[in-house]
Parts: structure tokens; sequence; C-alpha cells
């Protein structure tokens, strides 16, 4: 299972899963408090649990309760082939939607504009959104995190995935939280920015 330990709705229970069946959980920050009214009177027993990043603590404590087994886990990178041109400049990175990608570009401008320089911008998301300014070049590539290593600057939302993968550009990282319903991209930028 997914971040979600009683699923994006609630709808999973000790009763969805049949005996026998072994449960891994691979969790994530959330919004505990939000979330937490989701949770069934009867949870899912966890034989395993991975923490992809840290928890809040009654995030932990509840997953401790459920868990066989708790312990942190680093995801490390596929191999993927280096780009064949890199776009260097500035990167933002997002797969929508739209309107946060064209959000996203805006911030990217104005925070160049701030550090008074004149970048070359590159949205790489999988598609070209039609209010993408002429001046911002497009690529669909995936994974993003390849072209990372070359860039002037990476901006992105804070999902989990996009901070984890920029984490060692974190000098160059540009995070813009966006509100969630559980996952908490604003404390996620917080905490990376410490």
């Amino acid at each position: 299972m997914d971040a979600f330990p009683a699923g994006l709705a609630g709808e999973l229970s000790a009763r969805a899963v049949p005996p026998g069946v072994r449960v891994v959980h691979l969790a994530r920050l959330l919004r505990w408090d939000e979330y937490r009214p989701l949770l069934p009177a009867e949870p899912l027993a966890f034989d395993e649990t991975w923490l992809v990043e840290p928890v809040t603590a009654g995030h932990e404590a509840y997953l401790r309760s459920v868990s066989a087994a708790l312990a942190p886990l680093e995801l490390a990178e596929p191999p993927a082939a280096p780009p064949a041109a890199p776009p260097g400049g500035w990167l933002v990175v997002h797969s929508g939607p739209p309107g946060e990608t064209a959000e996203l570009v805006a911030y990217a401008r104005e925070t160049a504009a701030l550090e008074g320089v004149r970048p070359r911008f590159t949205l790489v998301s999988p598609s070209r959104p039609a209010t993408l300014p002429d001046d911002v070049a497009h690529l669909d590539v995936y994974p993003a995190w390849p072209l990372f290593a070359g860039a002037e600057r990476i901006v992105t939302a804070a999902g989990c995935n996009a901070v984890r993968q920029a984490a060692p550009w974190a000098d160059r990282h540009r995070m813009m939280p966006f509100p969630r319903r559980f996952d908490d991209q604003f404390a996620r930028a917080a905490r990376a920015r410490a």
C-alpha cells in the first residue's frame, strides 16, 4: 500500500484483506489531522511499514500500533540514461494540472527576476500547456531527475518524489508547495529548506 494506511477514502480495513495475505505499507508525510478521521475501527495490520520520509509523531505512533515492523526506507532511483542534450538553464518540473504548471512557471520567472538573471526556461511535463509562454521550451521527459545535474535551478512543487530526487541539488532547488487534501507539501518544503 502506498501512502494512505486506510486507502485514499478510508475504504480499506482489516476486512478488505484475505487471511494470509502479506501487507506492506510505504508511508510518507501526510496532513495527519486531516487524514485521521478516515481510519477504520478495524484497521489493516501491516507486516512491514517503510517510512519513505519522516512522518509526524501522531502518524508514526499510529503506524507503530498497526505494524509488526517499522523502519526508514531510502529509495534509490533506477538507472537512467543521461540526457542526449541536457537543456541547462532553469528547469520547471511538474506533471500538472495545467493551472499549477502555469503558477510554477510564473514563480520561476519571478524568482529569476528577483535574482537579477535572465535564464533559459524549460518546462519538463507530459504535455505542453496551451498557456505556456513562447519563450519557455517544453520537454516531455520521464524521469526528469537525470536533467537536474545540468540545471542552474530546479523549480518544482513539493511532492515527495520531487523533493527527494532534487535533494542532491538542494542549493539549486526552489519549491512552491501546493495544497493537497492529505499530502503535506508545505511541511515537506519547510523541512527541505531547513
